[in-house]
């Protein structure tokens, strides 16, 4: 089974772009995506998506979109469209048209292989994430989104669909989560809230950042195989969306920041 990741530059005229001011700028490229691909098997009943995908912006007039994809079918399917070497493509929500200046495949890689390099290497005490699009985390029982990354809440959330796509075996959640709520302590975190409006629909989300520390070797070893695996699936809901893009960090030593945080809703 195959994880990949692939990026694109995308360039449009920076005096009419709507997208810089629309934090729900993600759905829009699901959209475009979807249209491209013509695939029904990425609409699988299962809740989590195969793939996942964010448009960063860069610069004026410059954006990076980021598609991730976690199994072989979506890998297929997005590397078919991409050898046609699109070079525009169209968000018909706004009529803008949109150049493709370069594709790249970042990454290629089974699920063996991703297992075996975070597994391998030397478990990290600090993991820090950093989060490149709106996230919210769902809770059980609950209905509201919850905007605040809780290790609990990563953990969980990229081990549920790694035991969802991965084919390098499974992890049991319950055990872990119990274990990171003991032995995993927050360091600092600089968070702002986000309202989005996707398709009509209004909920909170959250931007930022939020560092760990964790204190058991064994779980020191699953945050740092979670944080890889999340660079490719995303963290939280709606990562197929565009939402819960983030770049995670790991290190041995503590990173010297002053904890804080924002509202800005």
């Amino acid at each position: 089974m195959l994880i990949e990741k692939y990026e694109m530059k995308i360039l449009l005229d920076s005096e009419n772009d709507p997208l810089k001011r629309s934090p729900a700028r993600g759905a829009l490229m699901h959209g475009v995506l979807m249209q491209a691909l013509q695939d029904s098997s990425l609409h699988q009943d299962s809740r989590l998506r195969p793939y996942s995908q964010n448009l960063v912006y860069q610069s004026p007039g410059e954006y990076k979109w980021t598609i991730n994809v976690l199994n072989d079918a979506a890998a297929a399917s997005v590397s078919s469209w991409l050898l046609s070497n699109p070079s525009s493509i169209c968000i018909e929500h706004y009529e803008l048209e949109l150049q493709i200046s370069k594709i790249e495949k970042c990454a290629s890689l089974t699920y063996v292989e991703f297992l075996e390099q975070a597994l391998s290497a030397l478990p990290p005490k600090y993991a820090s994430f950093e989060f490149l699009s709106p996230f919210f985390f769902k809770k059980a029982r609950s209905k509201m989104p919850h905007p605040y990354p809780e290790a609990r809440l990563i953990l969980q959330n990229a081990l549920a669909k790694w035991n969802e796509f991965s084919d390098a075996g499974r992890f049991a959640e319950p055990e872990i989560l119990e274990e990171a709520s003991q032995h995993i302590s927050l360091q600092f975190f600089r968070l702002h809230s986000k309202r989005i409006d996707m398709d009509g629909i209004k909920f909170s989300a959250a931007e930022g950042s939020v560092s760990f520390k964790i204190q058991k070797t064994e779980l020191r070893q699953l945050m740092h195989l979670a944080g890889k695996y999340a660079e490719f699936a995303g963290l939280g809901a709606k990562t197929a969306l565009g939402l819960g893009a983030v770049r995670y960090t790991a290190s041995l030593l503590r990173r010297h920041e002053n904890a804080s945080s924002e509202s800005n809703d």
